[in-house]
Order: structure tokens, then sequence, then C-alpha cells
């Protein structure tokens, strides 16, 4: 973790908000694609590495992305509603994987599902960025920086 927060620090200072969004996404989808791949030997490192940089991206994306997105005016209710909506999110996945397994017999379904909501999640980001960068301009007369 102490690795990929470095990692992830850096490309969010190189990158754009989208670029960096995107690869934040790509490696969360990775990861679940990766569990039901890689299921023996050596090749478990891939998801745990993955997996790895994904509990990063929880506690990174939504800081930078905050202020980014939405400037920095309210950013604390700002970050508070987004924060909310993301542990909202862990709150149901716990018991919906548990369900999907209970009714399954396999994890394969839920991890599919949720490397289809990253890419959901891509979309919305790169929405979210396209609308964000439009408002700075037309409201507040201003182009947002990266």
């Amino acid at each position: 973790s102490l690795f990929a927060k470095a990692g992830v620090g850096v490309v969010f200072d190189k990158c754009s908000a989208r670029a960096a969004s995107a690869a934040c996404c790509l490696i969360a989808s990775g990861a679940m694609v990766s569990l039901i791949m890689c299921t023996r030997g050596w090749s478990l490192l891939v998801p745990a590495i993955l997996f790895g940089i994904t509990t990063t991206l929880q506690v990174m994306t939504t800081t930078y992305l905050t202020n980014k997105l939405f400037g920095e005016k309210d950013y604390g209710s700002l970050y508070g509603i987004i924060n909310t909506v993301l542990f909202l999110g862990v709150s149901v996945g716990v018991p919906l994987s548990a369900a999907i397994y209970d009714a399954t017999g396999k994890y394969e379904l839920v991890w599919m599902l949720y490397a289809i909501i990253m890419l959901i999640a891509l979309v919305a980001l790169v929405v979210a960025d396209s609308l964000s960068r439009r408002a700075f301009k037309t409201q507040l007369g201003i182009i947002r920086k990266e």
C-alpha cells in the first residue's frame, strides 16, 4: 500500500484528472477480472498486487477528485457526501456479494459485476470531468487547471 500510494500520487500529479481516473478504474476492474483468471500458484500475486493498489485508490481518489471536479469552495461538505456514497457502495457490496455467492456457489459473477461497475464508474468520471470543465468555464469564467 505504501508503494501504491506513492505511485498513485505521481499519476495524479503528472496526469490529468481524466487520465488518472481512467487508470484507477482500469486497475480496479483488472483486479476483479484477475480474481477469475488467476487461481493457482504465483498467479495469485496478480490480484493481490492489484487489490493493494485498489485499496489506495479509495482514499486518494476521493480527496483529489473532490477538489478537482468541484473546486475548493465547500470542500468539506462535498467530500463528506462523496465519501458517504463511496462507503454506501461498500456497505451494499458485501451483502450483495454474499447473496450472489449463496445463490450460485461461486464468486465469478460477483467479480464480473464489479468489474463492469468500475467501467461504468469510469464513464461517469469522464462525464463528470467534462461537466466540471464546462461549469468552471461558463459559471466562473475560468479554465480549470489540471
